[in-house]
């Protein structure tokens, strides 16, 4: 059973901006996400981005999401590297 994922605009282009081979490897993270939405190693985010998921990808990228089980969709919301993740992502969610 698989999940749809959809990627907001502005983490599209947070993707975008990445080294094209971080961005491989992020985007391989998200298509994994299809087929298990809570991997090992996933945070639940607690806070201003509480009940949202961060991955973490070759040890400095995150990728933060949302999954909704009932309709079975998995939704990033944004992408980026740690330093800067968790500020943005609390302008991004307000």
């Amino acid at each position: 059973m698989s999940y749809r994922v959809g990627i907001q605009t502005r983490a599209g282009r947070d993707l975008a901006r990445l080294h094209p081979d971080v961005r491989k490897a992020v985007a391989a993270h998200i298509e994994a996400l299809a087929q298990s939405p809570r991997p090992a190693g996933v945070k639940t985010l607690r806070g201003a981005l509480g009940g949202s998921y961060r991955l973490t990808v070759r040890k400095d990228y995150r990728v933060g999401y949302d999954v909704d089980d009932e309709s079975r969709t998995v939704t990033v919301w944004q992408v980026g590297h740690r330093s800067g993740f968790y500020e943005e992502g609390k302008r991004r969610r307000r």
